[in-house]
C-alpha cells in the first residue's frame, strides 16, 4: 500500500516531520478500518488533557534543581523535592 510506505519513509528520513507521518497514520486508520486507534493519534498531535492516562512512554524520571543566589547564599544545582504537592503543581508536574 502506498500509504504505508509514505509513513516509513517519513520516518525513516532525516528530515521527516513526525506530525506529516501521524497525519497521514489517521488516513491510514480510516482506511483499514481501525478508527478506534484514530483517538490516540490525535492525543499524539494535540497533547493530552489533565484528566488522559499517559502512556509509558511519555512519562519520563527527572529531577528537578535550582540555581539561586542572594547577598548571603549562593547554591546551584540544588535537587528540590516534588513531595511538595502545591510547589509541584505550581509548575506543572502534578497530574491531580
Amino acid at each position: 500500500m502506498k500509504l504505508i510506505d509514505e509513513i516509513i519513509g517519513i520516518l525513516s528520513s532525516n528530515s521527516g516531520v513526525l506530525t506529516e507521518a501521524l497525519i497521514k497514520t489517521k488516513v491510514l486508520l480510516y482506511k483499514i478500518g481501525h478508527k478506534e486507534l484514530v483517538v490516540w493519534v490525535n492525543k499524539e498531535l494535540n497533547g493530552y488533557s489533565q484528566s488522559d492516562e499517559l502512556p509509558d512512554y511519555r512519562v519520563i524520571a527527572a529531577q528537578v534543581r535550582v540555581s539561586a543566589a542572594n547577598r548571603a547564599y549562593k547554591v546551584e544545582s540544588h535537587p528540590i523535592p516534588m513531595t511538595n504537592r502545591p510547589l509541584a503543581k505550581v509548575i506543572g508536574l502534578a497530574r491531580n
